[in-house]
């Protein structure tokens, strides 16, 4: 069973956040067992509010270190960010955890320094301003990114598609492609897809 440990900045993306959590659900339901258990935190270990304003329950700060950490943002992602949650994320990294960013949650693990020369994504609205302050890291269009241990996402229903690869890698592409079907989700789009497709291409 994969631990996951979801940290929400305030102002994060509730589809982002959503799309990334509902294919684990169905994931275990279509397995019949608990492949994933997940935990939902905030900085200061706060309810997590969203930047269309709804309210979730957490499970506190971040304490142990989980199989996997994925950090989701939205406007503003490093206005909430202090040293103390920078090395908690180093902490799971050092530990050995698979790290991930959605959305904007990029802008959290450049911060902390586990950003290397590997491209990583991030939304597309966000892009040039990461460029500006971290040049040094290569960012790409795609939908996401995956590097061994390191994965990043453009936010929004591509967290669908990276996590629907992360289950077909880790579990089979049988299950992913039955949880995309639950999701009502036509194909499973793959990391090379454009994050904006011109009028003539969504009219194909």
């Amino acid at each position: 069973m994969e631990k996951v440990a979801f940290l929400l900045l305030p102002g994060y993306s509730a589809i982002a956040f959503f799309s990334a959590l509902e294919p684990l659900r169905i994931a275990n339901r279509l397995a019949g067992r608990s492949l994933y258990r997940w935990s939902i935190h905030t900085p200061d270990g706060s309810d997590a509010r969203a930047s269309n304003d709804i309210l979730i329950r957490t499970d506190g700060r971040l304490t142990d270190v989980n199989d996997t950490l994925i950090v989701c943002a939205g406007f503003d992602p490093l206005a909430h960010v202090r040293p103390e949650l920078l090395g908690q994320v180093r902490r799971f990294w050092r530990a050995g955890a698979q790290v991930g960013a959605i959305d904007t949650g990029a802008f959290v693990l450049a911060a902390a320094g586990i950003l290397g020369r590997e491209p990583i994504t991030l939304h597309w609205e966000a892009a040039h301003e990461f460029e500006a302050q971290f040049p040094s890291i290569p960012v790409s269009t795609e939908l996401y990114e995956r590097h061994a241990r390191l994965f990043t996402c453009a936010g929004g229903t591509a967290a669908i598609d990276m996590m629907l690869d992360g289950i077909a890698l880790r579990h089979g592409a049988a299950l992913a492609e039955a949880v995309s079907q639950q999701l009502i989700y036509d194909a499973i789009r793959p990391a090379s897809a454009r994050q904006r497709a011109s009028l003539a291409e969504r009219a194909d």
